[in-house]
């Protein structure tokens, strides 16, 4: 039964976010391409996403050392490639969320948002997943260009 439930709502997430989807979204080739989770030699990439449906009204500002990179909505994620380092990823919609992360070269970092909505403005919290976890969610999202 609970897995029957995760595939309904996997669905309605995936409905909701071709829908009502304000983001740019990429390719569906781009998407796959971006989805082998190859890491890029000498580099860091960085996968920034939001794999749930709560707050889909809410697009989300992700910065990286302070510069834009791109916007989320839910069941989306942003690829972006860097240099090795200690880095700053920032979340702003309604408030601003910032992690400061030491990566190294030909790894894969994946960086889940989580958005918390109600009567109060929006906020969201930044975590590190492991790769198991940060591949088998953004599975179920879409590349934003």
């Amino acid at each position: 039964m609970q897995n029957h439930f995760k595939l309904f709502v996997t669905g309605l997430a995936m409905a909701l976010v071709s829908a009502c989807s304000s983001v740019p979204l990429a390719s569906s080739d781009a998407d796959a391409a971006a989805k082998k989770f190859e890491p890029t030699p000498g580099k860091v990439n960085f996968y920034i996403y939001r794999h749930e449906i709560y707050g889909d009204d809410r697009s989300m500002a992700i910065s990286i050392d302070g510069k834009v990179v791109g916007h989320t909505r839910s069941c989306t994620y942003v690829l972006k490639t860097v240099e090795p380092g200690i880095h700053t990823i920032t979340s702003q919609e309604d408030s601003k969320t910032d992690l400061k992360i030491e990566n190294f070269a030909g790894q894969n970092q994946f960086i889940w948002i989580e958005v918390v909505t109600g009567l109060v403005p929006a906020t969201s919290a930044l975590h590190p997943v492991d790769a198991t976890t940060g591949q088998t969610e953004i599975e179920r999202c879409k590349l934003v260009r």
